[in-house]
């Protein structure tokens, strides 16, 4: 209690508080930050991860590309996440990266078979029949695939992130993630490599095609025409009939008509299809083609009489032959028949010792027994045979072409 003389009591005086406002500045501050720290440590749990890299399903530079902006996003991510505009920008550019793998995965699903079949198809050098049917084939080659290969699978693109978006970099310049032409389908399309194949000619068709000795199976060329014909109507896959078709549209039969037809106009009608068939079938033979001549039977026979009597003139009598008796080599007299200019040649011996040799002739000893006389590199030899031996039935059978059916045997009776 205080003591005033002749004053008034103003009582006890109030306490100042000179750092009251500061303090609560400094309270407002931490409080600020305390905040701040708590949403970046909330934007940190919260933040989405950066997916994994895997090349699978990829095209090698688009998986350099996603590799490159998953690595800028790891190391930018704590600093991105300190401020909301950074935290917006990391979640920007992660979609961005998400949205490029999944695009990427598209792109090489879509493209990369048609990128091997077409590549595997150009070095096998097959048109598949699928394309050949529609007289359609790829116009590229190899080389076009394997760079189309190389490129897909090089890496150049440089990436680098500004402003919270990825921006690409290639030779061409810089280039959003969106940009078209970084994932260019044009190359795959089929409208952009095939091209239209050449039709069969009329004379290859025939002469791939063509039977076996077709101037013996046919009687006289309208016969070969009508067969081409008829082989190109029948064929269930279509492409002959195609190549026909194709071929008559740029023929002069066509052309010099008052309405040249196309491929679809007589592709639509049986009778244009018969017509342009009829027309590369009679083109497919040759003008000049003519059947085999067979021989009448007469003449055939007459000749194998001539040869015959020619080979039967050249027997000679008291001829010396080698033979066994008694399991002893010994000469005995023999009348003698030459085959040298029949040209009958055998093989004789087993398996790797089997040698070929020339018949040069046959003897018939006084017993009536065949030796048939042999030769080849080594010299000559003597096998005495039996009308049921093997060999016997073999040189009978190839001399019958020249000198009529059972030649041999009828030679042997002829020296007897």
């Amino acid at each position: 209690m205080s003591t005033l003389y002749g004053a008034v009591d103003l009582g006890k005086p109030e306490r100042q508080d000179f750092f009251g406002e500061t303090r609560k500045q400094i309270e407002k501050y931490v409080t600020l930050q305390e905040a701040e720290k708590a949403a970046e440590e909330a934007a940190m749990q919260s933040a989405g991860e950066v997916p994994p890299m895997s090349s699978s399903g990829l095209y090698q530079r688009d998986f350099d590309a996603a590799t490159q902006m998953a690595n800028i996003l790891k190391d930018s991510k704590n600093e991105m996440l300190k401020t909301e505009e950074g935290r917006v920008q990391y979640q920007t550019a992660l979609d961005q990266l998400e949205f490029f793998l999944n695009d990427r995965k598209k792109y090489y699903k879509t493209t990369h078979p048609i990128l091997v079949q077409n590549t595997r198809l150009k070095r096998s050098g097959v048109n598949p029949d699928e394309w050949s049917s529609q007289g359609l084939m790829d116009g590229r080659s190899l080389d076009d695939y394997l760079a189309k290969t190389a490129e897909l699978d090089t890496n150049r693109f440089r990436v680098r992130l500004e402003n919270g978006s990825f921006v690409i970099s290639d030779p061409n310049g810089d280039h959003d993630i969106n940009d078209p032409s970084l994932v260019d389908l044009s190359f795959f399309d089929e409208s952009n490599y095939l091209t239209a194949t050449d039709p069969v000619r009329p004379e290859d068709f025939y002469n791939v095609n063509r039977p076996k000795d077709d101037t013996k199976v046919f009687e006289n060329r309208q016969q070969a025409v009508d067969w081409a014909a008829s082989t190109i109507m029948s064929d269930q896959t279509g492409l002959k009939k195609r190549d026909a078709v194709r071929w008559f549209v740029s023929s002069e039969e066509n052309q010099s008509s008052e309405k040249p037809l196309t491929v679809d106009e007589i592709m639509s009608s049986p009778n244009a299809i018969e017509r342009a068939v009829d027309s590369y079938a009679d083109a497919s033979v040759n003008e000049g083609w003519k059947p085999f001549k067979k021989k009448s039977e007469d003449k055939v026979n007459n000749e194998e009489a001539e040869n015959f009597s020619s080979l039967t003139s050249g027997i000679s009598t008291g001829m010396s032959v080698p033979t066994l008796v008694d399991g002893k080599e010994v000469s005995v007299q023999a009348t003698y028949a030459p085959l040298g200019d029949a040209g009958i040649y055998v093989m004789l011996g087993d398996g790797e010792e089997e040698s070929k040799y020339k018949i040069d002739g046959i003897y018939l000893d006084d017993q009536l027994n065949p030796i048939l006389a042999l030769t080849n590199s080594k010299g000559v030899e003597y096998i005495p045979v039996r009308f049921d031996d093997e060999i016997f039935k073999e040189v009978n059978s190839k001399m019958a072409s020249k000198y009529g059916k059972d030649a041999l045997i009828k030679l042997l009776g002829q020296m007897d």
